[in-house]
């Protein structure tokens, strides 16, 4: 799962902590964090600002004036 919104990132979490803590891997991770869920939602959110970075810089756009 990944969004750029934090915000949106939670409600989709919030939405399926229950399914995905039902699997091996999902139990396996919340074991990591002592089972406190919240600390494992915030670690998903953290990794997933790491991937899907929003670039910032201005649209470059080539503008050939003979085109005009």
């Amino acid at each position: 799962m990944y969004s750029k919104s934090p915000k949106k990132m939670q409600q989709i979490l919030d939405a399926n902590i229950k399914d995905m803590t039902k699997s091996d891997l999902g139990r396996y991770y919340l074991s990591m964090y002592g089972g406190d869920i919240d600390a494992l939602k915030a670690d998903i959110i953290n990794r997933n600002r790491e991937y899907t970075q929003v670039d910032r810089r201005a649209d470059q756009v080539k503008v050939h004036l003979n085109d005009q």
